[in-house]
């Protein structure tokens, strides 16, 4: 394999040139907003489509933080945190109904002409998600109190009952 020479003849680091330009395109692309969740359902469960996570920023719990296990703790396969794919929590105690808000600061790259996201609860409370832009602008308020007294729901249980509500955003609704 033939070396490759700058301008000044002066061998080229690729892996360093590679490293430079994807942080160049790293700062361009992606949309900064923070999902603001609360809920005082025991469980929930909030799916994204339409974008993915570049970069997550430190998460905070603003209200509630004894009655979740630590968020990366609770043995798969719910664990507590945010993923790639959605935010879930699990409460210590089913049925418990304290009020817990926690704000997930990202930076994500829409990746259709609209972002949705699907929140599933268990059957007690509710669940709020508020998406803000990078200015704190609120774009969007989706609440899903629904519950079906059927039966109690909790997560990965046979016979689960999802207590679902979907909602849309315009990408172009998000600044960057």
């Amino acid at each position: 394999m033939a070396a490759s020479f700058g301008a000044e003849g002066e061998p080229i680091n690729k892996t360093a040139l590679l490293l430079e330009l994807q942080s160049r395109v790293r700062d361009l692309e992606g949309v900064y907003l923070t999902i603001v969740l609360e809920t005082t359902s025991d469980w929930t469960h909030v799916s994204f489509n339409g974008m993915s996570i570049l970069e997550m920023g430190t998460y905070a719990i603003l209200d509630g933080e004894s009655s979740i296990y630590p968020i990366g703790s609770y043995p798969p396969p719910f664990p507590n945190g945010i993923t790639c794919t959605g935010i879930q929590l699990l409460k210590k105690a089913r049925f418990d109904e304290t009020y817990l808000r926690i704000l997930f600061p990202m930076r994500v790259k829409v990746t259709n002409a609209t972002i949705s996201m699907l929140i599933s609860k268990g059957n007690v409370g509710y669940t709020t998600v508020t998406v803000k832009d990078r200015n704190e602008n609120t774009v969007g308020v989706y609440t899903d109190a629904k519950a079906n007294g059927d039966y109690y729901s909790w997560p990965n249980q046979v016979g689960e009952h999802l207590n679902l509500m979907e909602f849309k955003i315009a990408g172009s609704e998000l600044s960057n």
